[in-house]
């Protein structure tokens, strides 16, 4: 399927004949998983040439990627379905950041769920609520506020934990950590989340466009409105006399260039 090529990220929509309404309809789906580009530092433990590559920083690099990746997966999510965030990392900035974030811009819109009764026999760990972000040079901080704007281009506000009533009411918790120690496996992310109503992005987008300056229909024009073109630029007959003058002058240029040249022939 070349869909599974596209940019996540503008990932296109589906449009499907609907007998109903007689005319297509966008597709939204029940499920939808957003495995998303990461930085891999879970699977350091198999993963030899990531040893190679891995600094740091490459957490802050993706997380605005992944930010929009899931914002894409929930403009495509159905109204009460469910979405799978996950990532083959354990760094905060590319998983629960991205979630609270998100949680935070739905305004209510998405809910993590509570999957705590489902496969019981996995053997797992809770989101964490807390966490530091490190800069390019080492320095660690704890909240945006502490970040100098130096850096401010490269450590987002969506990247540091929320506050605390924040954190408590998105239940950062219901986000699952599989730790490698765990059952002997690579470090993974997982969240759940389910649509309860349409995102407020998302409704702005279906919004239809209005125009600013609808044209007037043609038996209310009055004799000056007549006079204008559609893109509001000067008055048509102004443009219409600037034509003529330009023709004007042509034609005068052009009998001067006569005269001169009968002359000419004469004398010689």
């Amino acid at each position: 399927n070349r869909s599974s090529d596209l940019d996540a990220t503008i990932f296109p929509n589906f449009y499907l004949e609907s007998a109903t309404v007689g005319r297509k309809q966008k597709v939204q789906f029940d499920r939808i998983l957003c495995d998303v580009p990461c930085s891999g530092d879970g699977t350091l433990r198999k993963n030899l040439v990531l040893w190679k590559r891995w600094v740091p920083t490459l957490g802050t690099q993706m997380h605005k990627l992944q930010q929009r990746i899931l914002c894409r997966g929930i403009e495509m999510l159905a109204v009460g379905g469910r979405l799978v965030y996950s990532t083959c990392s354990l760094n905060p900035v590319e998983n629960e950041a991205v979630v609270a974030s998100v949680l935070k811009m739905s305004q209510g819109a998405m809910e993590l769920l509570d999957i705590s009764g489902e496969l019981t026999e996995l053997k797992r760990s809770g989101g964490v609520h807390m966490w530091k972000v490190m800069s390019k040079s080492g320095q660690w901080f704890s909240s945006y506020s502490d970040v100098p704007d130096s850096l401010k281009s490269h450590l987002l506000p969506s990247m540091f934990p929320l506050s605390s009533d924040d954190s408590t009411s998105y239940h950062l918790d219901r986000c699952i950590r599989i730790l490698p120690h765990q059952q002997n496996t690579g470090g993974f992310f997982i969240a759940v989340l389910t649509k309860n109503r349409p995102v407020p992005w998302q409704r702005q987008k279906e919004k239809k466009p209005t125009l600013l300056l609808p044209p007037p229909p043609p038996s209310s024009l009055t004799k000056e409105e007549d006079n204008v073109d559609v893109v509001g630029k000067a008055p048509l007959q102004e443009e219409k006399k600037e034509d003529e003058k330009d023709m004007s002058d042509e034609e005068t240029c052009s009998k001067s260039r006569k005269k001169k040249l009968s002359q000419d022939r004469k004398s010689g």
